[in-house]
């Protein structure tokens, strides 16, 4: 949430070019990066401030943006965590994290990404 605190985009671009120069100089190609999920559970901790925001048009933005600064750094970049690990509440449990919710409405929560 960083980044997306700036509400700045270019920063994002700018931050991806740079993270692909740096990882391209290492010997490098490929990313995974980067974490598009939109942090709709403050009570989950695995997101942080990987995520760009808690709103799907603001991580839309600056994830396309991050995605084109290392593509324009010569980068193969693979978002990931795509369409909700920030989503559901953790457990302590070994189970995997379900996500809760009326269909309709997690759509919702996601449709901005088919835009970019």
């Amino acid at each position: 949430m960083a980044l997306g605190a700036t509400r700045e985009p270019l920063l994002a671009y700018e931050a991806g070019k740079a993270q692909a120069e740096d990882l391209i100089l290492l010997g490098f190609n490929i990313n995974l990066a980067p974490v598009l999920d939109v942090n709709v559970n403050r009570k989950n901790p695995w997101i942080g401030i990987r995520s760009f925001g808690d709103r799907p048009d603001l991580v839309s933005e600056f994830g396309a943006d991050f995605v084109r600064g290392q593509q324009d750094g010569n980068l193969v970049t693979i978002a990931k965590h795509f369409p909700g690990t920030a989503a559901p509440t953790p457990t302590r449990t070994k189970r995997c994290p379900v996500l809760q919710g009326e269909r309709p409405k997690c759509w919702r929560r996601w449709l901005r990404f088919r835009r970019r």
